[in-house]
């Protein structure tokens, strides 16, 4: 995406608006219209410590409690950052490592973990990785009560700034409008724009030019055509951003249709 817009930008191709097939809803088709998306922010915490056998506490600095106690402390910590159309920033724990499972007395001598952030405009990445760093320098009164709590210390967090995602707000204008009226021409009912979501190429185009209006309509999130015969399961497992990702066809004929009345109503075709 960053090669063609920047061809674009090189070449004076200036789009005024951008519509992007991210998947935009999350049970049915049509039921949101992206115009935003929150910023990501991904990094690791480690900490090292003193190998030793189990038994013997005198000879062992176990790493797993500081770290188990700085997870908890950033786990809690809620930003009070939502709006209407886009959720709070919140943090997620996304692997761990640490000892081995084959060594069953051995208190290891490291462990780190790997965390992302979903962080709405109202902070910068370097901002997030500010705050995260001030909760284990200056933790809340029950962390600082924690018997683990001097143990905090020894928590490195690494902040990946440089390969941070920003976040991204397109108040939705005439072509938002356009795509609107398209989902409800084809569905029947009008879709509601929002900032939910993961990180989208849409940001990219926003980055190149921030003057464009940037819409993102596609497949539902979840409602993938599940394994069974059971109508139940349709929109509790199988859909995007999932393990055994899937699609109903008839989402995606849903979707064509609504593209092509978009682009017929920007051309003024009837």
């Amino acid at each position: 995406s960053r090669k063609v817009l920047g061809w674009m930008k090189d070449t004076g191709r200036t789009p005024t608006a951008v519509l992007v097939g991210e998947p935009s809803s999350q049970d049915t088709f049509g039921t949101h219209i992206k115009a935003g998306r929150r910023g990501s922010l991904c990094g690791t915490l480690e900490v090292t410590g003193v190998q030793g056998h189990a038994a013997y506490p005198g000879l062992f600095d176990n790493p797993n409690r500081a770290l188990m106690l700085a997870l908890s402390i950033l786990n809690t910590h809620r930003w009070a950052d939502a709006t209407p159309d886009t959720p709070a920033t919140n943090f997620e724990v996304i692997a761990l490592s640490s000892g081995d499972f084959g060594a069953t007395a051995v208190v290891p001598g490291q462990a780190r973990a790997l965390w992302n952030v979903r962080h709405t405009p109202a902070h910068t990445a370097a901002q997030i990785a500010a705050t995260l760093d001030g909760l284990l320098k200056h933790p809340p009164a029950w962390a600082h009560q924690h018997p683990d709590a001097p143990r905090l210390a020894k928590v490195k967090l690494v902040a990946n700034l440089d390969t941070a995602s920003r976040p991204y707000r397109s108040a939705p204008g005439a072509f938002a409008h356009t795509v609107a009226d398209a989902v409800q021409a084809v569905l029947g009912t009008r879709p509601v724009f929002d900032g939910a979501g993961g990180t989208t190429d849409g940001r990219f185009v926003h980055d190149f030019f921030p003057d464009a209006e940037i819409v993102e309509l596609g497949v539902p999130e979840r409602g993938g055509a599940a394994p069974g015969p059971r109508p139940a399961d349709y929109g509790t497992k199988g859909g995007m951003h999932q393990v055994d990702e899937r699609v109903r066809v008839a989402d995606l004929e849903h979707v064509e249709q609504c593209y092509a009345r978009t682009i017929a109503a920007v051309l003024g075709a009837p």
